[in-house]
């Protein structure tokens, strides 16, 4: 569904989502099958000469954060812990 959803639209329009609910493992659960999902897509597109090694980093930080980031206006990093 990955490589269809990059065929068909431009990576700046695609947001993963870890389908997750009720327990933080379902979240952690869902990010960690999306983020092997996107690298062997990557890596299916690299062997294929469509994209270059130098693009890969970019193009899966957008999808995984930067462009839920830009549309909502999140911020980029992770705020740091407070101490208490």
């Amino acid at each position: 569904m990955i490589a269809e959803a990059l065929a068909l639209c431009p990576a700046t329009k695609l947001l993963a989502a870890s389908d997750g609910h009720s327990y933080p493992e379902m979240h952690w659960r869902g990010m960690r099958l999306w983020r092997e999902a996107l690298a062997a897509v990557l890596a299916g597109e690299v062997s294929a000469d469509r994209l270059d090694d130098s693009e890969l980093e970019p193009l899966a930080a957008s999808i995984l954060a930067g462009n839920a980031a830009r549309i909502y206006g999140l911020p980029r990093e992770a705020p740091k812990p407070r101490r208490t």
